[in-house]
């Protein structure tokens, strides 16, 4: 497969007001597009963003600061195992170009 494949590509969306390209070849670092700060954790800022590659919205939760790191982690994890309605689900967990 070719670095582009165009079968996994798809015009533009309009997701939370922003056109948004959807590319399933889109690289780790840019999957995500922050569209706007919408609160606040703890250990977290939370972002409205798009997920570039599903084209559909998520919410991302980034530490506040190194020390937040393992934390925001664990966190991530144990919400992970959890199934309920009133418990937003975690689709995935990384790091940013800044490690957090």
């Amino acid at each position: 497969m070719s670095m582009h494949d165009d079968s996994l590509s798809q015009p533009a969306n309009d997701i939370a007001g922003e056109s948004v390209h959807v590319d399933g070849n889109v690289p780790d670092a840019q999957r995500y597009m922050r569209i706007a700060h919408i609160g606040q954790t703890r250990h977290t800022d939370v972002w409205r963003c798009v997920d570039r590659r599903l084209g559909r919205p998520v919410d991302m939760h980034v530490a506040k600061s190194p020390a937040d790191d393992v934390a925001t982690l664990a966190e991530a994890r144990a919400n992970g195992r959890l199934e309920h309605p009133a418990i937003a689900p975690v689709y995935d967990v990384g790091a940013n170009e800044q490690g957090r």
